[in-house]
């Protein structure tokens, strides 16, 4: 495919628009849990490529598709513009059917949850059939725990049975000293993270020699959920656990850090600088997005275009 000085590209664009926007897997409405089948997880994988593609086209860029680099790998799109060449490796986050079994957490009882003085994001599902006098036991007993806990510690009630009532996990600090109250379909935040790594990974043994290589994460919603943006971050910069090597910020009882593993730390696949995400369910005509570097020396026209292709550049969570 070709930008601007191809006059196909209107054509091409308006071709890809439509394909997007009446074949893209929808979100919603089902309950059978879990990841969706291998033939929708495949016509979704060539819906990102699609949406990408026509986000480049509409911004003018110059774009040649499926590359091919060393040992035989393929980057997705190698794009120019102003003088500025930039290669993408897009990677599909698994495109996800609601389960409906838990309840979004809109009750003023679980609410009440964001009132408590602790600095924490938490992740928080219950069970939909549950009474309000349920519920608010439960609460209450998560609010004790949400006072005492630490970074990566989670409860989880359960009936005579065995089957969950209702869960939270201490996600990760925040800046703000109030609780911020996530949903969450799974707790299990570290599978998400190895998952994300994974990805990472492929996508640098796609890397093509000598290039601007960024890394693109297309989403199945219209902006990251708050567990993803937690997973994404955790991904790239590393998990945020407590660190009982560093003196506390005043009013904390404990301090917090990296834990090491993240696809940046270090020395790690040093050809890799720049990643970002985008939404492939969003308007084609203003699809959201943003984007991440390693480190803060990224060029002036560098930085205008990846702007204008992934949205605003996004800060990584500050552990302290």
């Amino acid at each position: 495919m070709r930008g601007r000085r191809d006059p196909r590209a209107a054509l091409i664009a308006a071709s890809l628009e439509d394909s997007i926007e009446s074949s893209m897997p929808r979100t919603s409405g089902s309950t059978s849990g879990g990841l969706v089948d291998a033939t929708t997880h495949r016509l979704a994988g060539r819906l990102v490529e699609a949406a990408f593609g026509l986000r480049l086209l509409r911004q003018g860029f110059e774009v040649e598709r499926e590359v091919r680099g060393p040992r035989d790998r393929t980057c997705d799109f190698v794009a120019r513009r102003d003088g500025v060449t930039l290669a993408f490796h897009l990677k599909q986050v698994e495109w996800m059917h609601g389960t409906g079994a838990i309840d979004p957490t809109s009750s003023r009882v679980e609410r009440s949850l964001e009132r408590v003085r602790r600095g924490w994001i938490v992740g928080w599902r219950r069970r939909a059939d549950l009474d309000p006098d349920a519920v608010a036991s439960l609460v209450a007993v998560a609010r004790e725990f949400i006072l005492g806990a630490g970074v990566g510690e989670e409860f989880r009630s359960l009936d005579a049975r065995g089957r969950e009532l209702a869960a939270a996990r201490i996600l990760a600090p925040r800046s703000s000293g109030r609780v911020r109250l996530i949903r969450l379909e799974s707790l299990d935040l570290e599978e998400r993270v190895d998952r994300l790594r994974r990805l990472l990974n492929k996508a640098a043994l796609q890397f093509l020699p000598r290039a601007t290589n960024v890394i693109v994460f297309g989403i199945p919603t219209p902006r990251p959920t708050p567990d993803l943006e937690v997973a994404l971050d955790a991904s790239l910069f590393g998990t945020i656990v407590e660190r009982w090597d560093r003196f506390p910020p005043r009013g904390e009882r404990v301090a917090h850090g990296r834990a090491g593993d993240g696809f940046w730390e270090g020395a790690r696949v040093p050809d890799s600088r720049l990643a970002g995400w985008f939404s492939a369910v969003a308007s084609t005509r203003a699809l959201p997005g943003g984007w991440w570097s390693r480190t803060e020396d990224v060029p002036a026209r560098a930085r205008t275009i990846l702007d204008s292709v992934l949205g605003r550049r996004t800060r990584p969570t500050d552990p302290a």
